[in-house]
């Protein structure tokens, strides 16, 4: 069963460096975004994205993330839910092994610097397709 595969929600403090910020982008101007406040090199784990696990494959929201190819994703608990899309992002969300339990994990995809917004590519397939307002050089104008 995913449940017993996923670890449980324990309380979780996350690291003092990760901070919410407020974000001017094109035309929005009242946005919050996560910052980090300390070095970290590509490839290496950000931090945990811990939050509630939900298995409804017709789920949507504008801040969860999926399982893999799994029917279940997690919405995840603030301040990762402030994680903002960009087409030419520092980072992405993968899983990892952790004590025997499958966690959500934020992996720095660039080197990453004090003071930088942590950016993930949201990749969503929807239609409508959503315009895209990261600001980017390499921005694909949707998201």
């Amino acid at each position: 069963m995913l449940q017993d595969l996923i670890r449980p929600t324990l309380p979780y403090e996350y690291p003092e460096w990760l901070v919410v910020r407020r974000v001017s982008y094109l035309d929005h101007n009242d946005q919050e975004g996560l910052f980090t406040l300390v070095n970290a090199e590509a490839d290496q784990i950000v931090c945990e994205i811990p939050g509630r696990v939900i298995v409804d494959p017709d789920y949507v929201s504008a801040t969860c993330y999926q399982y893999g190819d799994r029917c279940a994703v997690i919405e995840p608990f603030p301040p990762l839910d402030k994680l903002n899309h960009c087409c030419h992002p520092n980072c992405f969300v993968d899983t990892a092994t952790v004590d025997g339990f499958e966690v959500l994990c934020l992996y720095a995809l660039t080197d990453l610097k004090p003071g930088q917004e942590l950016t993930i590519d949201y990749d969503w397939r929807c239609d409508p397709e959503m315009k895209c307002l990261c600001g980017h050089a390499k921005c694909r104008g949707v998201i």
